[in-house]
């Protein structure tokens, strides 16, 4: 599975655009597996979703349509044909992509059960990487009235795995012999 945020711009004061890639368990587990998070254009979100994609295969991705980010289904799907490269992207009904309702502060306190849970994973060997900096930080400065920190792109995109309907993949079965 893939979540995102995407932002439209690589200004110093801008929002960042944040994509985590998702492995779900069969315990209901997600485990983060690989990502970005970065100040970028478009184009550089694009081709990081794409090279993900094509690394991943993911079961669905993750596209926020709120406002002007409806355009973004349109123009992925004309990249997909453009590069050959097509997924799923997860839908909310019939309708393709994640619409959010209310504050995300909101969504977010719905993701935190996950957390405290221990449902979510984060490996050690991204540790160092902007991503999980960016994380620990919007979770340390998180609140219940909102985001301390200086940014919520990551969190944002944490909450977005509520929307995704993953599937459990199958319990290992213990292995039987039998002789005839």
């Amino acid at each position: 599975y893939i979540t995102t945020d995407l932002g439209t711009s690589d200004g110093k004061k801008n929002d960042f655009s944040v994509i985590g890639v998702w492995a779900y368990t069969n315990n209901g587990d997600w485990l983060l597996v690989d990502g970005v998070c970065k100040r970028q254009l478009m184009d550089a979100n694009v081709d990081n979703l794409f090279r993900f994609v094509s690394m991943y295969k993911p079961l669905s991705v993750g596209i926020e349509i709120n406002g002007q980010q409806k355009g973004f289904i349109q123009w992925l799907k004309t990249e997909m044909i453009t590069r050959n490269v097509f997924f799923n992207f997860a839908k909310q009904g019939a309708v393709e992509g994640i619409r959010r309702t209310g504050k995300k502060i909101e969504s977010f306190k719905l993701f935190v059960p996950t957390i405290k849970a221990k449902k979510m994973w984060i490996p050690s060997e991204l540790k160092d990487t902007d991503l999980i900096i960016e994380l620990i930080e919007e979770l340390r400065f998180a609140t219940g009235e909102g985001f301390k920190s200086k940014h919520d792109d990551v969190a944002d995109m944490l909450s977005m795995l509520l929307e995704m309907n993953p599937f459990k993949p199958s319990a290992n079965a213990p292995v039987e012999y039998v002789e005839n």
